[in-house]
């Protein structure tokens, strides 16, 4: 059995442990956050036994073997850092930091130390994205392909609230690095290393310091093209998800926003692939499977060195990374990026 720390014990934290307690090879025996109360609550849920004020207990508790990060992202690079150095094996929230200069940093130090990391899109875990990453690397849509997506949503400060963290340009970036680098790891994912991409990027409210719109025209090695577009509007217009589909010379992939697809492989012919958790195993848990199997992959790196491609690298979160960096900096004027070399 594999013992956990957790650092963090807001937001995600909770999925973390709900899936761990399911899992007959994982417990978590320490749990922080700086609000006291918080983190006992959470632990006395889900049976942690230790629980502590300040992060660095963790470091220190030779029980811990590993850690899940589940900080603030501006966080992320100082805490990566710290347990690599302690040897603790690294399961780090998304994004890998806050810039891709502390991303290349930070796994330069869990290299040198000798520490496992993986990086938390378990977004890669839902089948039906893994069977339409399937059939665009298997050519059944042809290549190049385009991937649309676009999305609005309520106010700018719908669920995180002005101030919030997530919010700050320094901090955590909006929802384009809180949010949207999910689908920028998609596309890495399916697509391989991004080329370069014009993008823009602007304010609609001074509520918030981090972008609430950007768009962007992304290029990959294999000539592949990603059009990405998100607004967060003034006022309560409900939530929507816009257009998202992946177009190629010989085949379409619709995604239908509810974790299913139509796959349209010929003139009047197509197949649906739907997303039944009941299916999954072990039985009941929901979507909580997506975070049981992210933690199932992360043990198996660390006790055998098998590496499961659902399990996002340190070197592919930095090429997700950087788009959204890229796209998040690109201003209402807007501004060309080209990647020299891919990140590693």
């Amino acid at each position: 059995m594999m013992k956990f720390g957790l650092l963090g014990c807001g937001g995600i934290a909770k999925e973390h442990l709900a899936a761990a307690a399911r899992h007959r090879r994982i417990k978590f025996v320490h749990a922080v956050d700086v609000r006291l109360d918080v983190a006992q609550a959470l632990a006395d849920e889900y049976g942690v036994e230790k629980v502590s004020q300040e992060a660095a207990r963790v470091l220190n508790d030779d029980e811990v073997e590993a850690v899940v990060i589940a900080l603030p992202t501006h966080l992320h690079y100082e805490w990566i850092v710290r347990c690599a150095k302690a040897g603790k094996h690294i399961l780090t929230e998304k994004p890998l930091c806050r810039t891709v200069r502390d991303g290349r940093r930070a796994l330069t130090v869990c290299a040198n130390c000798g520490v496992k990391l993986g990086v938390g899109y378990m977004r890669r875990y839902i089948p039906t994205r893994g069977k339409a990453r399937q059939l665009v690397q298997s050519g059944k849509l042809g290549r190049p392909v385009t991937w649309t997506v676009a999305q609005f949503d309520q106010r700018s400060d719908y669920y995180r609230g002005p101030g919030n963290w997530a919010w700050d340009m320094e901090k955590g970036g909006g929802i384009i690095m809180d949010g949207h680098i999910h689908d920028f790891d998609f596309a890495t994912w399916i697509l391989g290393p991004p080329v370069d991409l014009f993008a823009q990027s602007r304010w609609i409210t001074d509520v918030v310091t981090a972008p609430t719109q950007a768009s962007a025209i992304i290029r990959f090695h294999e000539g592949d093209t990603m059009l990405f577009g998100t607004s967060f509007q003034e006022g309560d217009f409900g939530q929507c998800i816009g257009p998202n589909s992946i177009v190629g010379p010989e085949g379409t992939i619709i995604f239908d926003g509810s974790g299913g697809f139509w796959w349209h492989y010929a003139p009047g012919k197509r197949r649906y692939y739907g997303l039944n958790w009941d299916s999954r195993r072990p039985a009941g848990i929901g979507s909580l499977w997506l975070f049981y199997k992210q933690l199932d992959s992360f043990i198996r790196l660390v006790e055998k060195d098998e590496c499961d491609p659902r399990l996002a690298t340190g070197p592919e979160a930095l090429e997700s990374l950087w788009l959204a960096e890229k796209v998040i900096a690109a201003g209402p004027d807007g501004r060309r990026s080209r990647m020299a070399s891919k990140p590693s």
